[in-house]
């Protein structure tokens, strides 16, 4: 019973962690979107980089947050939050949205799928030594 509640317990603690983690990113690229010079962090080609990173980051987040969502439908929130953003985008001035900016978010997307489908099929044991679920 004390060896399933352990299990259980770092199971929640890190969907708590990840979920909050998935929260802020977000909460940085809506709010902290809007303020004067968001549209400036990054120079072209970064800005593409950092879609990359950002979009893979909050796939891989998502993944580990829902782990009973399959992957076609954490890559499908992925995207949608891309195109969220993007269309966010139009409303602020000295931004501009772009396809180019999407498709980067896509690939970030993409590169994370496998990492998650990696994550999922491992679990640490009370051993703290890594072990296949089956």
């Amino acid at each position: 019973m004390v060896l399933i509640k352990s299990m259980l317990t770092k199971s929640t603690t890190i969907r708590t962690i990840t979920s909050i983690a998935f929260v802020l990113i977000l909460a940085g690229i809506f709010i902290g979107g809007t303020m004067p010079g968001a549209g400036e962090l990054f120079a072209a080609p970064w800005d593409k980089v950092a879609h990359f990173i950002v979009f893979g980051a909050i796939t891989l987040l998502a993944g580990l947050s829902f782990p009973a969502l399959p992957l076609p439908l954490i890559f499908a929130l992925a995207v949608s939050l891309g195109a969220a953003d993007e269309i966010h985008q139009t409303f602020l001035a000295g931004r501009q949205a772009g396809f180019d900016d999407l498709l980067a978010d896509i690939l970030g997307a993409l590169f994370a799928l496998p990492l998650i489908a990696s994550l999922r099929k491992f679990s640490i044991n009370p051993d703290h030594r890594l072990q296949r679920q089956h």
